[in-house]
């Protein structure tokens, strides 16, 4: 029998050669952040740092570094099919920086059509996890399935490097394992609106 797949989640992932030289700084930046400013405390549990909402206007190096993005946020839009007439800005944007033992709980990107993370430092053993939006699946108890696939499976984990760019639907509840590592774990994050 012939399968067509008829909804599908997409998560976007690359790993950008020209944001590269960035990350020194982008991990210097982060950490002042941490020290200097009082962060908020949204999905972190266990401590992690979260930064107030930052403007990518007001601050030049993540300015370059959206800047670097926009053709990848660019080719999203395109394989979503999107009115070409339309465009992609950036709102709400902040660091993130989960040190040992710290997680991020199962939370969603309310009123944005896509969520961005770009992974400044990531240890390759730490994931962030996403939840399958479908109800029936996420109900569903194990011992139905012989195996999960990417039908059955209620979520899929996601191992990220330095310097990788993923974007996904805002709606698609995620979350972040607990850090294990001794170095820090650090991310931007940002909304992106469809207008």
């Amino acid at each position: 029998m012939k399968t067509l797949d008829i909804f599908t989640t997409p998560l976007f992932h690359c790993n950008i050669d020209s944001t590269r030289e960035l990350l020194p700084k982008l991990e210097e930046y982060a950490l002042h952040q941490e020290k200097y400013k009082s962060g908020r405390n949204v999905s972190n549990i266990n401590g992690g740092h979260q930064t107030p909402f930052l403007s990518t206007s007001e601050e030049p190096l993540y300015h370059a570094l959206v800047d670097k993005l926009k053709d990848e946020i660019k080719s999203v839009l395109q394989q979503w099919n999107l009115n070409d007439k339309l465009q992609a800005t950036i709102g709400g944007c902040w660091i993130n920086i989960n040190r040992k033992g710290h997680l991020n709980m199962p939370h969603m990107h309310p009123e944005c059509d896509f969520a961005g993370i770009y992974y400044i430092k990531a240890d390759e053993k730490t994931p962030i996890g996403f939840l399958n939006p479908d109800v029936e699946v996420k109900h569903t108890h194990g011992e139905k399935y012989i195996e999960k696939n990417v039908w059955s499976s209620p979520h899929f984990m996601f191992f990220p490097k330095d310097n990788d760019f993923i974007m996904f639907p805002g709606h698609i509840e995620h979350w972040v394992d607990p850090n294990w590592a001794d170095t820090p774990r650090i991310s931007l994050a940002f909304n992106i609106k469809i207008v």
